[in-house]
């Protein structure tokens, strides 16, 4: 569905109208233009004006184990949405290794955090959406890393 077009009956210099279509495909807005100058009134014609949509995302919280992978493809994005960040933070400072900038456009968000510490971890991603030439508003993925289980070598059974 698109919003933002309305019918101008008073004459326009221009056409500018911001459009917006909410149902995460393209659209196209289709106006009827009539020219008119010095009060003669010009030949009718189509203007088509393809609109794309913007990604909108939500902040994303997810938790992993240590030295796992995340994958993240949020739902009901564009089709063609992909997406880039920057060195993510991690808290406490260092905590988790693996976390790095994704400066080439990827369409699943992924990477291998492993925690060095001996308690939960949180890397936090600045992610910023782009579907074709639309750039959507950042979101923020903050990623718990759990703590890395101790090896526990073979055990005896004692049985009664």
């Amino acid at each position: 569905t698109l919003f933002g077009n309305q019918w101008q009956f008073i004459g326009q210099s221009n056409i500018s109208q911001k459009l917006f279509t909410n149902n995460n495909i393209s659209d196209s807005a289709i106006y009827t233009v009539t020219p008119a100058a010095n009060g003669c009134i010009g030949k009718s014609f189509t203007l088509t004006i393809p609109v794309s949509p913007v990604p909108v995302i939500n902040n994303i919280t997810d938790t992993i184990c240590s030295g796992a992978y995340f994958s993240i493809k949020p739902s009901a994005v564009p089709s063609n949405t992909q997406y880039t960040w920057p060195n993510p933070i991690n808290y406490p400072f260092g905590a988790n290794i693996g976390g790095a900038a994704q400066l080439v456009p990827v369409s699943i968000i992924s990477q291998k955090l492993t925690n060095s510490t001996n308690s939960t971890a949180q890397t936090v991603f600045t992610i910023s959406p782009v579907a074709g030439a639309c750039v959507g508003n950042s979101f923020t993925l903050i990623e718990t890393v759990g703590v890395s289980l101790p090896f526990i070598g073979n055990q005896k059974g004692h049985y009664l």
